[in-house]
């Protein structure tokens, strides 16, 4: 049997304490990052990600879904059509793709509804609900969140890593549906 003196008292109130705030606070964190997303609030927005490494991921998985695409695949480029059409993905990414794009995309992932700068207690739980966390590491989670407009579409993951003290997304991606509407 295990006593307790009263000296373990704050060892075990400390490890419970950090344990609970470890594992609570990425869900705080998505908690805010929706709520951001709902308001159209794009400064927390932006302060709850690393914009660069998301711009670098989404310019990654814009360049696949382009040279995936059943069209270009059949018009094999040579080697300079190949480096030409990546530089002008390149150049429309840089261009065109904004915060407040990628915050209006996730809005229509979740909503058809008009814009609100209103706090939806229900909608955000209901979003939160949907939402399956899976810690891939102690400083690394990913987010896989349903749309609510259609269930058979494919789900949004948002990778979030701790930084300085802080759950910053650092990779966000959608299904090809909705890849090609960054730019449009």
């Amino acid at each position: 049997m295990i006593i307790f003196t009263s000296k373990k008292w704050p060892i075990i109130f400390f490890i419970i304490a950090f344990s609970t705030f470890y594992f609570t606070y990425p869900y705080v964190t998505l908690w805010s990052i929706t709520a951001a997303v709902q308001t159209h609030n794009t400064q927390k927005f932006l302060s709850c990600m690393d914009w660069t490494l998301v711009k670098n991921n989404l310019r990654h998985d814009l360049i696949q879904a382009i040279m995936d695409n059943p069209a270009t695949s059949q018009n094999e480029l040579p080697q300079f059509g190949d480096s030409f059409a990546i530089s002008a993905i390149n150049n429309t990414i840089d261009a065109s793709l904004t915060p407040h794009r990628l915050e209006n995309l996730l809005v229509s992932f979740h909503t058809n509804k008009k814009k609100t700068n209103t706090f939806q207690f229900k909608e955000i739980v209901e979003v939160l609900l949907k939402t399956q966390v899976t810690f891939k590491s102690p400083i690394k989670i990913r987010a896989t969140f349903q749309s609510s407009q259609n269930e058979m579409n494919p789900p949004l993951q948002i990778t979030m890593k701790l930084k300085k003290w802080s759950w910053k997304i650092t990779s966000i991606q959608f299904s090809k549906q909705y890849v090609s509407l960054l730019l449009k």
